[in-house]
């Protein structure tokens, strides 16, 4: 369905509208969001930090009692933000320090232990269980031991079972920069304050954040409405004064802007800001057609040569194929390459192969009947000549007088073997009795053939053949 000139108006101002509101409130968003991103972001850091020198004193002195500690473990527990722990350091000793906690399995636990630490275990509950043997030993002593190190034994099985189910929870990846991941978890890394370092992880779950976003989010979206809501109501007020103008100024510059009247432009004499719009639209009118024309112009040409170009070629070769069909005349296409042309650049330089184009080309254009014929450069040294109207004997003609032409310019060449001086191959295809089988494709491919042979014959050759 078309729509009125109003219509359109309408519709532009307030899609222009949308697009601004939403930018506005895009842009209000992008402002807010990070702020309080930023603000629980140094908000859980500050947790970070008072667990750090708790941590960092027990890395220290490789102190594992003090993360078993009833105490410690409910203060974890009562951070109700705080879904898992990691620390990783190096004691006084220079011992490995490990331990972890998950809210999920409420417990912390040693991460690491050396590698024989379970023999080492076993092998000093069987000295003291043989100790207890001895009766001059004291015995309340050694149960006292033997209990401590079958507590650690069962630790140690414990923390192995704990490390066991954390494996199955699938942790984001934690870094050292705070990171917020699409579950609503914040990750990050810090540094231990202990002599030998190391660093502590955290994840936090901030989803509380996904409920200010959705606020904040409704928020925006209310003001943005109340906002397009009013200014929509003026844009169309605005309109309806100024429609008839901007109509018939419309209507007049709806034409191709070849075909515009620019002398006759609707409103050209009043003055006010419609006046403005339409001098000013007989200006940029004026000055766009001459561009048109200029780029037309330039987009059909080969700036080398002059010659037209091989767009050109492919815009225009069916309708000059359809054209000699519909006459019944004869389509004849000489396919064009200057001989040993690469060497001619590497011996004398581009700039003289330049030269040497732009001379074939005008040679080109002297030999060939301007009116009827056409020239073009189809690449690098490649040229292409229409001709219709013409028998395939006066087409073999016209490329022979080409090659002699082109000869007689005495173009050195002394790597062009044989003839020393700059020579054409040409391959020339003729269809006599068109067939609507036949493309210009096809034609340009026994061309080509043709040239093969001319090539290969010794080159300065014209090879004819006939479709």
């Amino acid at each position: 369905m078309n729509m009125g000139l109003k219509h359109k108006l309408i519709l532009t101002f307030l899609t222009v509208q949308i697009v601004l509101t939403t930018c506005a409130g895009y842009y209000q968003y992008k402002q807010q969001w990070p702020l309080l991103e930023s603000q629980s972001v140094e908000n859980h850091k500050n947790i970070a930090r008072q667990l750090n020198n708790i941590i960092s004193l027990s890395i220290e002195g490789n102190n594992y009692a003090n993360i078993y500690l009833p105490t410690f473990v409910d203060r974890l527990k009562s951070m109700s933000s705080l879904i898992y722990l990691e620390v990783n350091g190096v004691s006084e000793r220079s011992n490995k320090y490990q331990f972890a906690y998950h809210k999920a399995l409420g417990e912390t636990w040693r991460n690491y232990y050396p590698a024989n630490y379970s023999a080492s275990l076993d092998e000093r509950i069987e000295k003291l269980s043989t100790a207890l043997l001895n009766k001059n030993i004291d015995t309340v002593k050694v149960n006292f031991l033997l209990h401590r190190i079958e507590e650690e034994k069962l630790k140690y099985t414990q923390n192995l079972k704990q490390k066991k189910a954390l494996s199955q929870l699938n942790l984001p990846f934690i870094k050292n920069t705070p990171a917020i991941q699409k579950n609503w978890m914040l990750t990050f890394s810090i540094p231990s304050t202990n002599n030998k370092g190391g660093n502590i992880n955290f994840i936090f779950d901030v989803s509380p954040l996904k409920q200010l976003q959705d606020t904040l989010l409704r928020s925006l979206l209310l003001e943005s409405f109340f906002t397009l809501s009013i200014t929509s109501l003026l844009i169309i007020l605005a309109i309806q004064w100024f429609i008839h103008p901007i109509e018939q100024l419309t209507k007049h510059l709806s034409h191709d802007i070849q075909a515009i009247d620019i002398d006759n432009i609707p409103a050209i004499t009043t003055n006010n800001e419609i006046g403005d719009l339409a001098r000013k639209f007989k200006v940029l009118v004026s000055n766009t057609s001459q561009h048109i024309r200029f780029i037309e112009e330039l987009s059909t040409l080969d700036t080398l040569t002059n010659l037209l170009n091989r767009r050109h070629f492919d815009k225009i070769a069916n309708d000059l194929l359809l054209r000699a069909k519909q006459h019944d005349l004869v389509f004849s296409l000489l396919f064009i390459d200057i001989d040993n042309f690469k060497k001619y650049n590497d011996n004398y330089g581009h700039n003289e192969g330049d030269v040497a184009l732009q001379k074939v080309a005008a040679t080109l254009l002297n030999t060939v009947n301007k009116d009827d014929d056409y020239c073009f450069r189809f690449g690098g040294e490649e040229f292409l000549v229409v001709l219709i109207n013409k028998t395939h004997e006066q087409a073999c003609k016209v490329a022979k007088s080409i090659c002699t032409s082109i000869e007689d310019e005495n173009i050195e060449h002394l790597f062009n073997q044989t003839h020393n001086k700059l020579t054409v191959s040409i391959g020339a295809c003729s269809i006599i009795e068109h067939n609507d089988n036949v493309k210009i494709k096809d034609i340009l491919k026994n061309a080509d053939n043709a040239l093969y042979k001319a090539k290969g014959s010794g080159k300065n050759k014209v090879c004819c053949t006939v479709i």
